[in-house]
Formats: C-alpha cells, structure tokens, sequence
C-alpha cells in the first residue's frame, strides 16, 4: 500500500467532471476493495492520501455537497447537521474540513488570518493547508514524525514557496505537560483564528492545558466510538500509543459530549461536526453569538466513524471499550 503516498495530485478546486472512461460507481468500488485491503490504520492513511482516493471519491463527494447547497429547499427535513454537512468540501483535507472551515469563518470573521495546527501531518492533505495556499493565511504547524515534518517542510517552503517566517514548522512531541511552553518558545499567545488539534490520544488534555492563545474557532479530533452522549475521555498521560492500548486503534481521545463540555468551561459553543465523525469544530461564544450562529447540543452535531461503522456498530464498537480506563469529565 506504500506506493499510494508516492502517487499524489493536485487538489480537486473546480467543477471539472471525471473521466467518461472512470465512472464514480465503478471508482468507487474500486475504493471500497482496496480499504478493506488496506488493514492497518497506517495504510488506511496512505491510501486517504492517495490520488485514487482524490479522484475516485473526494471529487464526487464535493460535486455531491455543492448540487445540495446549490438547492437546499429541495433537501427533506434537513437537520442542523445535514445542513453543515451541506458545506464539506476536501481540497486538501480528507473529511470535509476545508468547506467547514470556509463556512465557519465566512460568518465569524478571521480579523488575524493566523492557525496553529498540532498534529500536522506532511502539510499536503491538512487542515490548514487550503488557509495557506490559496489564502495567504500565516501560523505554526507542529509534527510529531520527523519524517512528516519534513515534508511539510518540503511541501510548503520548496513546492510552494512559503517562508520559514510565513508557515513555520516545529517537529515535535506536543503533550499536555509542554504545550504552552513551546506556545510560549515559539511567540504564540492571544488572539488566533484557528486552533487544529489532532494528536491521536491526549487532545482533551492538551486543549485544556492550553491557556496561552485565545482561537476564534478549534477544530479537535473526538472519539466517535464513545457516542454522542457520554462525557468520557482516556486518563491523562506522558505517552500515548492507541494501538497499544488496544489493537483496533479505537482507544483514545475523548467523547464528542465531554469536547463540548470543555468548550463551554472555555468559552466555545459546538458548532458541528465532519460527517465523517472525525471532527469537532467549536467556535468562540462571542464571536458566535455575535455572528447568529447556532450553538448544537452533541447529539445534534454527532456523526458516528464512518470507516469504523463499516466493521461494528455503534453499540459494538462500544462494547468493545468499555471495559478500559476511562476518566468521567
């Protein structure tokens, strides 16, 4: 599955349709054979990363998400997250967080144009990587892989030009422990419009910890398997490896509810989730209220896993975890 990291292409940015000699359905079973393929987490990302997957699905699913848009009142009794899930739109991200994140800032305003992202990846497929292309928007991305980093490196100051000065990029392992001191190393405190958090494992409590910069909107990885109402994240450690903890990799993180509930301790309003069940977007309150926007309970916005929906159910994947540890926040 490797050879899939190799093999990448540009963004998908227009309307242009796919080949007659590709149909979607056809692509797309072709997908669905290689995922099941794909076993191990580490090659399911290589393959999200994939031009096949760029092509075969991403396309389609944001040609799918504009025809709606483009006729909400013919859309049946939409809920507030269908309504959301109407904006998902993957130019570099893989689960619809570009369009959310345009959608999000387009009624909140981004008065500073800045992001810290924790958890980076290779910059190529991320978060932020639309923000800094095609918006000139300036901030740091930290890295935990070295090799990662280096080609976030290799993406964004060689491919395309950004400066050191414009998008740093930090390797490192970002804990709860040393999160506002390398905030503080690296010049990061007050007002910031977005704050990307996605480290696999302690992203409650690293968030939580985080005191020194004050985001307009977060974007932060919850654990679907947990369901949209308990209020449960993993203990807080020094070092966290999920496929250690247990082999499915579905052990980490927190709930969807207890996200919202440190949201609201810290002044943020859950505004929706990614319809891949991913993640959380929360918005500052008073840019929110200011703004009209909606402020969801976690049942509303919740999405279940999507990839992990197609091996167990919602109930199952819990009763595979609830007999690990667990803090109740």
């Amino acid at each position: 599955m490797k050879e899939f990291a190799a093999s990448r292409v540009k963004p998908y940015l227009g309307d242009t349709k796919m080949s007659r000699n590709q149909p979607p359905t056809l692509s797309r079973r072709l997908l669905k054979s290689l995922l099941r393929l794909a076993q191990t987490e580490e090659n399911r990302h290589e393959l999200l990363d994939s031009t096949l997957y760029r092509e075969a699905v991403l396309r389609q699913a944001n040609d799918l998400c504009a025809m709606q848009a483009a006729h909400p009142g013919l859309v049946a009794n939409p809920s507030p997250a269908h309504r959301w899930r109407m904006a998902e739109r993957s130019y570099y991200s893989r689960h619809g967080e570009d369009g959310l994140i345009l959608n999000l800032f387009s009624r909140l305003g981004a008065p500073h144009k800045t992001f810290i992202e924790i958890g980076a990846g290779d910059g190529a497929s991320s978060r932020t990587t639309n923000l800094i292309l095609h918006f000139g928007w300036q901030g740091l991305l930290v890295e935990a892989v070295p090799e990662r980093a280096a080609r976030a490196g290799e993406f964004h100051h060689r491919q395309h030009g950004r400066s050191p000065e414009e998008v740093r990029i930090v390797k490192g392992v970002v804990t709860a422990e040393n999160v506002e001191g390398m905030m503080a190393e690296y010049g990061c405190a007050g007002e910031l419009d977005l704050l990307s958090l996605g480290i696999g494992g302690q992203d409650y409590w690293v968030w939580k910890a985080l005191e020194r910069v004050r985001p307009r909107v977060v974007v932060i990885h919850y654990n679907a398997s947990l369901g949209p109402d308990r209020s449960l994240t993993v203990p807080l450690a020094r070092e966290f490896d999920r496929f250690a903890k247990h082999p499915t990799g579905w052990y980490h993180g927190a709930s969807l509810a207890a996200l919202a509930k440190l949201g609201e301790a810290k002044g943020y309003v859950l505004a929706c989730c990614d319809s891949a069940g991913v993640n959380a977007f929360l918005a500052r309150r008073d840019a929110a209220w200011a703004s009209g926007l909606e402020d969801l309970r976690p049942r509303e916005a919740f999405y279940g896993h999507a990839e992990r929906l197609r091996e167990a159910s919602q109930e199952q994947q819990w009763e595979t975890l609830r007999q690990l540890e667990f803090t109740q926040v």
